[in-house]
């Protein structure tokens, strides 16, 4: 199961997902990436936390998160934290989505 509110990812431990990003600024604006430009997922127990406990390289020319199995397989049925950073081709750093939830759920087996 994948779910996605506000920003607040709810995923089954274990399962694919192919999320897509869509970078929008304030004004409704779309940024479309350039070539260089590169954009990551990271995920903590706590935003204050230390631990990283996955990052993801986006795919620039799709936009999409693709998340498998061995990505949440190993973590546990509670919440986490993540951002998406943007860093452009120049070297500027952007935190387009910043301290947001991301909850991985049981499945029930038979």
């Amino acid at each position: 199961m994948l779910n996605i509110r506000n920003n607040e990812i709810y995923i089954t431990r274990g399962d694919s997902a192919y999320i897509q990003i869509e970078l929008v600024d304030d004004n409704g604006t779309v940024y479309t990436p350039v070539s260089g430009d590169k954009l990551y997922f990271r995920l903590k127990k706590s935003i204050f936390g230390n631990a990283l406990l996955l990052m993801k390289t986006i795919n620039t020319q799709n936009m999409t998160l693709e998340l498998t199995p061995s990505d949440t397989i190993s973590l546990e049925f509670t919440s986490y934290r993540y951002e998406i950073e943007l860093v452009t081709v120049d070297g500027n750093h952007f935190t387009v989505v910043n301290d947001k939830p991301f909850f991985v759920g049981v499945e029930l087996e038979s």
